[in-house]
This record gives structure tokens, sequence and C-alpha cells, in this order.
């Protein structure tokens, strides 16, 4: 005991010389700080007199000549901060020294001054200010001599007392950190090792009396943080696992808004990589989001809100973190409801346009039926063209409901993958079979139907109707729109792996601006045309579902007042 407490009075009587020294080196440097700053505060002073004299033209003359004359850096500011001139520098390229700390106290008090690393040289230098009375502010800097530069030689007197203490240190530190430092080094290394993973490690209970106490104290609470962090790593395993396999976004923060957790979708969502310990404003800018997450936090409610991201519609549910009593930070849950906000304008959409096309014809029914009623069945002539022109709406009312109940069975076919595959078809006759039905249609508007099929088996997987009704619907397209003398040429080639069907026309063509619109819903070009020609709004927009189903593309080109091609690229079934 009598040695530990000697070693322990040397000890302090080492760190009482150093201190010594210390305090030394410190008194004389602001000694020599104090003496500079007054020498360079009266050299402002006269500087300030002679800058009065000068044209703002010559303040960097006149700093350069003041410079070398008294060996220091000499810089000219105005009360805005900028740089009007500089002995060491160009002050055009300058920064504004606004914000300096002296240049700042000078403009407030007159005086300013600062102690601090110049970027340029590297050395510590000290920069003194004064204001004049015109509001211009004058700068002058020196570098610091360390104090052990002057101190001469009380330099060396001081290293030799200072080696002399460090090895009387150095033989008395080696005996004391051996006596006491080596059981603690190795729970220290023990502590590493569990830390790193190994859990297995024990503390070996050593020593005597205190020290024994403590080894067993590590020992026990070593034991109990071996539980708590394979609890805690278990724990943290699982979270993860379920925030990588969650298809909703996670975003947490802390009560600084700081990312503190976050999963792969939030990332897919946002569009952005995030990082923890990144604000959430850099993640996602919305002007109201911080203020949301403030008040949940204060509040402890849950706020459900929809955040547009561009073209994407997120809906977020941010709820509190409670610890106790205590907020921790807040929680973002993220769905993304892209698709379904699309779903909910085509619906209203094809709500509108269904209801907009059945009324069309159904007015026109009821208004001839009308007229009918009211004595037209007496004029034999009239009643005949009113009666013709109700059957035509009546089919034309047929055709629209039968393409929007096939519509929505393709789509209901898409939309449930189980179902068994069609079996294969013969594309080629299923070509040359419906433009047969439609010669007569193309002899009687005085137009040229022309079919080439490539020979071989041309099969593909679809339904026959849904084949059959894609041709149709192309090929009538295009005797509707080709003028009296055209001509149309339907054509199957086979590519490979891929069979290629076209329908080309000479017909009135189609702008170009139509064109990415081509297969949504009732669109038409020309309504009216369209509608005078029983078309529904609906033919491609069938075809376009049917070639999806065969897994194909299909292609416009058209040229108004040339001529229109559509072109299908289809699969075609391997033959084993």
């Amino acid at each position: 005991m009598r040695k530990r407490i000697f070693t322990a009075i040397l000890g302090l009587s080492v760190f009482a010389a150093l201190a010594m020294a210390v305090f030394s080196v410190w008194f004389m440097e602001r000694d020599y700080a104090a003496g500079a700053r007054d020498t360079l505060l009266r050299e402002a002073r006269v500087l300030d007199r002679e800058r009065q004299k000068e044209a703002p033209d010559g303040y960097q003359e006149l700093a350069r000549d003041f410079a070398e004359a008294s060996g220091t850096r000499v810089t000219i500011v105005d009360s805005g901060g900028k740089v009007l001139a500089d002995s060491a520098a160009d002050p055009g390229i300058m920064a504004s020294h606004e914000y300096r700390r002296e240049i700042r106290e000078a403009r407030e008090e007159g005086t300013g001054y600062d102690r601090r690393r110049s970027a340029t040289t590297g050395e510590d230098r000290l920069y003194v200010a004064f204001r004049g009375g015109d509001g211009i502010i004058v700068r002058l800097s020196v570098p610091l001599v360390s104090a052990f530069e002057r101190m001469n030689s009380a330099w060396w007197i001081l290293i030799a007392a200072l080696l002399c203490i460090l090895a009387v240190s150095l033989v008395i530190a080696r005996r004391l950190s051996h006596s006491l430092s080596e059981p603690v080094l190795r729970i220290t290394r023990t502590a590493h090792r569990i830390a790193e993973g190994h859990w297995e490690q024990k503390v070996a209970v050593e020593g005597e009396g205190e020290m024994r106490e403590l080894t067993q104290s590590v020992a026990v609470m070593t034991e109990a943080m071996n539980n708590t962090l394979r609890e805690l790593n278990e724990n943290n395993a699982r979270i993860s696992t379920v925030l990588t396999a969650m298809s909703s976004g996670v975003v947490a923060v802390s009560p600084y808004l700081r990312v503190i957790m976050f999963n792969p979708a939030a990332e897919r969502m946002l569009e952005t990589r995030i990082k923890k310990d990144e604000h959430i404003m850099d993640v996602l800018w919305d002007p109201n989001l911080e203020g949301i997450l403030i008040s949940v936090m204060r509040l402890h409610e849950t706020v459900r809100r929809e955040q547009r991201m561009g073209e994407r519609f997120l809906r977020m549910a941010i709820a509190p973190m409670i610890q106790g009593e205590k907020t921790i930070g807040a929680v973002a849950v993220m769905e993304d409801v892209t698709e379904l906000r699309k779903l909910e304008v085509m619906r209203k959409e094809f709500v509108a346009n269904v209801s907009h096309e059945l009324k069309t014809p159904l007015t026109s029914i009821k208004g001839f039926a009308e007229t009918l009623r009211d004595g037209a069945l007496e004029q034999p002539e009239q009643a005949k063209r009113f009666l013709t022109i109700i059957d035509e709406e009546a089919d034309r009312l047929t055709r629209l409901i039968n393409d929007i109940l096939n519509l929505s069975r393709m789509e209901n076919q898409q939309e449930a993958p189980g179902e068994p595959l069609p079996e294969p078809v013969h594309f080629g006759r299923l070509v040359e079979d419906t433009a047969e039905m439609l010669a007569e249609t193309a002899r009687k508007r005085g137009l040229e139907l022309t079919v080439s099929v490539d020979p071989g088996p041309l099969l593909v997987r679809v339904k026959a109707d849904d084949g059959r009704q894609m041709i149709l619907n192309l090929v009538d397209n295009a005797l509707k729109y080709t003028p009296e003398g055209g001509r149309v040429a339907v054509s199957v080639r086979n590519a490979g792996e891929t069979l290629i069907f076209s329908v080309s026309d000479t017909g009135i063509g189609i702008a170009k601006e139509h064109i990415p619109r081509l297969f949504e819903r009732f669109y038409r070009v020309d309504k009216g045309r369209s509608r005078a020609l029983g078309g529904t709004g609906l033919g491609l927009a069938i075809v376009k579902h049917i070639v999806l189903a065969m897994k194909g593309t299909i292609d416009v080109q058209s040229e108004e007042g040339k001529g229109t091609a559509f072109t299908v690229h289809i699969p075609k079934v391997k033959l084993n």
C-alpha cells in the first residue's frame, strides 16, 4: 500500500511539472498575443488615417506599401464585407468577409480581434480590424510565433527537466500498470471478444481484495449483457426480415426528424436512396410533412394522408413511437396506390363514356318512337324510314353492349392467370376465313381486298372466337375508312419464332397526335364519322386486349391522306 501511495505521489509530481510547463507556454503565448494585438491596433489606426487621404482606386497600392513597410498582411473591407484591397491576394476573387469575427466586431464596436489558422498559409495568425469614421474597415494580421521559439536558453532546460521527469514516470508507471491494469486489460479483451459476437467468452474471477470483487462483478454483468445482446440481435434480425419482406414502405424518424430505420420498399416508392441520420425533408420534400410529424409526436395521434410523388400516389399512415411516457420518434407506413387511383379514374371515365354511348342510341330510339306514336304511323313511307332508323340504332346498341361484355370478359381473363391456356389454332386459316366473310362488303364499297398467307403451320395460342374478333375488327376498320377505289391488304408472314399479321389500307389515314390514344376505350379520331359507320369506339381496345392475351405486340404506322398499317407480332406455338 505504501508503494502505491508513493507511486501516486510521484505521478502527481510529474503531472504538476507538466502542468507548470504548459502554463508557462500558455502565459507567454497570451502575453505575446496581447502585445501584438495592441501594436497592430495602433498600426491599423495609422493606416486608416492614410487611407482616408486616398481615393478608393488607390487602396490596393496603399495596402501593399503598408504591408511591405510593417511586415503585416493588410486587408481593406467595406461595411458590407466586400474586400476592396488586399496586400497578399487579388481582392476581385476573394470571398465576402462579412461574417469574419474580427470584421463583424469592428463593424459593431469599432475594433475587432480574432486568432485562427489561415487557410492560405496554414499558420496561426492574429487578426485586428479597425473601423474608420466612414465605415470602411482596415484589417492587419501577423503570424503568431510559438512561445517555444521565444524561450531560447530556457527551452533546453525545460526539455531536459521534462525528459528526466518522463523517464522516472515511465519506470513508476510500468510497475503500477502491471500491478493494477493487467486484470482490467484481461477483462477489456474479453469484453471486446464478446462485442465481436463471441458469446462463449467468460470473465475469469481472479486477484485479491477489491480487484477480485471487481472481476466477479464484471463476470456477472458480462453474463447478463451476453443474454441481453443475444436477445437484441435476434429481435433485430426478425425485424429486419419482416421489414425487407413487407410490400409497404416503412420510414422511422427520431424526434429530431432524422431517419433511424427504413426498408427497401420505402426506397422503391420514394425513388431515392435513403441514408440513416438523413433529415426526412431531404428524403421526401413536402412543406407540410415536417409539421405533421411534429404534431403526431406531440399529440400522440395517428395521421392518415395521401402524398403525390410525380406520377405516383402514396397512402401514408404516420404514428408516434412511444416508450413508456416518452416519445422516441414517429413511423410512416406507405402504400403505393397509384394503380388504384388509375383504376378509379378509368372506372369513372368508363362509366361516363358508357353512359354517353348508351344514351345516344336510346335517345334516338325514344325520339322516333314518340314521333311514330304521335301520328307518323299514318304515313307509311315516313313510318318505314323511322322504323329502319330505330332498327339500326337497336343494332348499334346491341353491338355496343356486346363489345362491352367482350372487353369485360377479356379483362377478367387477364386478372385470372390460373386459367388453362387455349388450344393452338391455325392463324392463317382464321385470317382467310374472316377475309372471305368481308369480301362481299369490300366489293359493295368498291374496294380491293387482298389476302396473303405464308405456307406452313402458323399456330398461335388464342381462342378461335377472340382471334376471329381481332382480325374482323382490324380489317373492318380498314374497309370503313378507305374511300371507294382503294385497296386493303391483309398478310400473315412467318418470321421464325414469331408470326407477323398486318392489315394495311390506302384510306384517309390518322393524324400523328391521335395514334398514342387509338387503343383507348371509346376514343374516336372522327366521332361523327365513326358513329355514322356503326363504330362503338371499343373495337381497337378489344384488339389490344386480345393481342396482350396472346403475349404479342401491336404497332401502328399512318399518314394522313395515304393510309394506315396495323402490324401485330404474335409468338408461335412450337411443335414437338
